[in-house]
């Protein structure tokens, strides 16, 4: 129960400071001659005799007072409101409050009626509706004092879920997942279970297996893939006999079990729509319908994602397209158009940032530039920044957002488009383009190193 201590006084600090009232806010615990009293906070006027062992601050127009060596509440009028018959208790919240008999509690309301019986080891609150964590026996259940949905102490561990108020439950060892009015979704029945908040599906392992369920927690599979996750992964990766693939919505195998290794390319439309895939230590590009995009020969795949705001699809999570893909092969890079090569062999290829946009200085990563050394200055954006990683993400262009590259041939520069389109020949030294800075304009559709205007896009 430790891990609960932490979320508990969370919990109490924020009820005592949005609990009190502007009358009981004026009342300040106080002791004279070894008793304690409530005194007028500002003026130190008393308000209620100094007659009591210990006093704490007034909530929800009560006070925990100790007399006789018991706990009783008063209340802003000095009146008992509920008897010294307590070893401890908490603050009120929700109009409730814990209390300790011995060393058991439970639940009062205002005027000492019990709520939950005093029989539980321990009770802490679980969430700021009025849910407390309630353990009994070594088994935890959830008890909801504002509407008496109550869950039995019925199990080892109890979690909250992100997902509709679920909640994952342990039983000897076994776990399931029930939601606050205690209905069953998943009996205790499996070693792992896993929910995702971003896909509707649900993860479950069982004596060496491992099997899919939709939203509504129906078996979308048998326990045919080995028991394995990967938290980061984008869509339902499954592995078996150490190959991975990946299902599609219905459960079906859309990206063959074939792969030793799978990425899927993450941030906004296209999270678990494409995919990574490598095989014998090459890799290709397949999108989630299974359809290979780029054939797995290539020792690096980046691809490149059309997000224009004109896009034709309406969905906006589907509505990137794939507009080309780097490919590096036997040292030279090149663009692939739907999976064509260009014939056209590159020394490197960076992704350019012109410097006047914020959007564009998030995509200025460096695929590969050997021979460049200096940084650059200012907020002139590094044409080989470093960027760990890469391979898992992917670059986005908007057609507004200067959609453009750098290549290199033999040591000389230039620059092209993102589908692969040449707009200025390869002429220029590196030295070149960092002393005078190449700079794209995008209200008038020109280029400029330095003043100078080298190419008009139409």
């Amino acid at each position: 129960m430790t891990k609960f201590i932490a979320i508990s006084l969370l919990i109490f600090s924020s009820i005592i400071c949005h609990g009190q009232t502007n009358s009981e806010s004026n009342y300040s615990p106080a002791k004279k001659k070894g008793k304690w009293g409530y005194v007028q906070k500002l003026t130190s006027k008393q308000l209620i005799p100094f007659q009591f062992q210990k006093a704490r601050e007034f909530s929800g127009n009560r006070a925990a007072v100790k007399k006789n060596g018991k706990w009783g509440f008063i209340d802003t009028k000095g009146e008992v409101k509920v008897g010294f018959k307590y070893d401890e208790v908490k603050y009120f919240f929700y109009d409730y409050c814990e209390v300790r008999i011995d060393e058991l509690w439970g639940v009062i309301d205002k005027n000492g009626k019990e709520i939950i019986p005093i029989v539980c080891d321990e009770i802490s609150p679980w969430d700021n509706k009025g849910s407390l964590l309630v353990s009994k026996n070594g088994k935890n259940g959830i008890f909801n004092i504002s509407n008496g949905i109550n869950i039995p102490s019925l199990y080892d561990e109890i979690t909250l879920l992100n997902q509709g108020g679920l909640l994952l439950v342990s039983k000897n060892g076994e776990k399931g997942i029930v939601s606050y009015s205690h209905e069953i979704f998943l009996p205790c029945l499996y070693d792992e279970i896993y929910l995702h908040s971003y896909l509707d599906f649900v993860t479950v392992q069982k004596e060496g297996g491992a099997a899919f369920l939709n939203r509504e927690f129906q078996f979308i599979t048998d326990f045919d893939y080995d028991p394995f996750f990967n938290e980061i992964f984008i869509g339902r990766l499954v592995r078996k006999d150490g190959f991975y693939g990946v299902l599609n919505d219905s459960g079906k195998i859309a990206v063959p079990i074939i792969y030793d290794e799978i990425v899927t390319f993450g941030m906004d439309g296209v999270e678990g729509s494409y995919f990574s895939c490598t095989k014998n230590g090459k890799v290709g590009l397949i999108n989630i319908n299974g359809k290979v995009l780029v054939p797995p020969k290539y020792d690096l795949v980046h691809p490149i994602f059309d997000i224009s705001r004109d896009s034709k699809t309406p969905d906006l999570l589907y509505a990137y397209d794939l507009l080309s893909t780097i490919v590096k092969e036997d040292g030279k890079y090149s663009i692939l158009r739907q999976g064509i090569p260009n014939s056209i062999k590159y020394d490197s290829i960076l992704f350019y940032c012109s410097g006047n946009s914020i959007e564009s200085s998030y995509n200025c990563w460096e695929l590969e530039m050997p021979n460049e050394t200096e940084e650059a200055e200012g907020n002139r954006y590094d044409l080989k920044t470093h960027m760990e990683n890469f391979s898992y993400f992917s670059l986005y262009w908007r057609n507004e957002n200067h959609p453009f590259l750098i290549y290199e041939n033999n040591n000389n520069f230039g620059i092209m488009h993102v589908n692969g389109d040449e707009l200025t020949e390869a002429v220029y030294s590196l030295e070149y383009l960092r002393n005078n800075f190449p700079y794209y304009q995008w209200i008038d559709k020109t280029w400029f190193f330095e003043g100078e205007m080298i190419y008009k896009n139409e």
